[in-house]
Order: C-alpha cells, then sequence, then structure tokens
C-alpha cells in the first residue's frame, strides 16, 4: 500500500487531476482497495473504477457513497440472469441478481451530488445480443446515470466465435433502431 500511495502522491504534486483503476482484473481484489480509493480522494483526485461488481456488498457501498467516489463503470454483460451466466462461467445468477440489488442499494443511497456517477457497461456477443433492450432495463431498473455498449474484441482463432454474424448484427441494430425511436419520443 505504500507504493501505491507513493505514487499518488507523485501523480499529485504533477498536476494530475484524475486516476482510472481499471485493466488486469478487478480492482476489488486488491485487499487494501478500499484504503487505495480513500487515499485518492484524500490527495484530491477525481477518481474512476471498472469493476465487474462482484466483490461489492453493501458495507463497502457504503464506504463508496462516504468517500466521494466519482465515478463506476459497472460491467455486467447481460440483461438476465440467465445469460449472466452464460456470459460469465465461473459465475451464477444468484450472483447477477446480487450485482443488480446492490447496484440499486448504491444509487439509492446518493445524495443530490449522485456520486458515484456509474456506467453500466455491456460488451456484446453472439451470446447476449438478443438482450439489448434487457440491458437497458437492468441500467433504469438499478438507476443508474449511464449506459454503453461496445461490440466484443475477440482474439483471432480463439474466441471468434462470440463474434456477430451478419443476422445477429442485423438484429442488433433493429433492437437499436427501436431504442432510438423510444429516446426520440421521450418514452
Amino acid at each position: 500500500i505504500s507504493l501505491i500511495k507513493s505514487f499518488l502522491d507523485e501523480a499529485a504534486d504533477m498536476g494530475a487531476k484524475e486516476i482510472y483503476y481499471a485493466g488486469g482484473g478487478e480492482p476489488f481484489m486488491h485487499p487494501n482497495i478500499m484504503e487505495v480509493l480513500e487515499y485518492t480522494k484524500k490527495k484530491g483526485l477525481t477518481c474512476y473504477v471498472n469493476t465487474n461488481f462482484t466483490l461489492i456488498d453493501r458495507e463497502k457501498v457504503k464506504r463508496l457513497v462516504d468517500l466521494g467516489l466519482d465515478h463506476m463503470t459497472v460491467s455486467v454483460w447481460a440483461g438476465t440472469a440467465q445469460t449472466y451466466r452464460e456470459t460469465h462461467p465461473n459465475k451464477s445468477e444468484e450472483t447477477f441478481l446480487r450485482i443488480k440489488d446492490t447496484l440499486r442499494y448504491l444509487n439509492s443511497l446518493k445524495t443530490s451530488i449522485r456520486k458515484p456517477y456509474i456506467k453500466v457497461y455491456h460488451v456484446i456477443s453472439s451470446i447476449n445480443y438478443k438482450e439489448i433492450l434487457e440491458m437497458v432495463d437492468f441500467a433504469l431498473d438499478t438507476d443508474s446515470e449511464s449506459l454503453e455498449f461496445t461490440v466484443i474484441d475477440t482474439i483471432p482463432g480463439a474466441t471468434d466465435k462470440l463474434l456477430l454474424n451478419k443476422i445477429e448484427a442485423e438484429e442488433t441494430v433493429r433492437k437499436c433502431d427501436i431504442l432510438k425511436s423510444k429516446m426520440n419520443k421521450g418514452e
């Protein structure tokens, strides 16, 4: 933890304004992540965390809100518990339901400042493309501020089967058009 604090001290001294905790694994696996996030905020840095939200419980939620964490990107990849299990073979449908419940709880604790700002993130693949509308519902049901979709980036020769074929891509575009129409109507 002292190495991380030293890095944050140097970054702040050099004029850094924002810190992103993302990539290379789940940030909440670090045994001292809450201390790291608290120190980041004490240094006056805007703090972003990308997480799968599986290791966050109500106690951590309270601490995140209390310390004023700025932004969280919550990677879900599914609109239903069954598809969550399919896109996360080492997780269960119960995990999805717990994520949804905990995310609702987090958003219910926010003050008028609305921190942390929650972006629900979905990587679209041949497994979950049919759930675009359910993914939107997930973000709405949890009272999250933002929603982002991206198409899966595969490893050639290894995960190509996750790419959308022409029919799947056309269906995805149709569902996006439905969303666009609903948004234009204010639904």
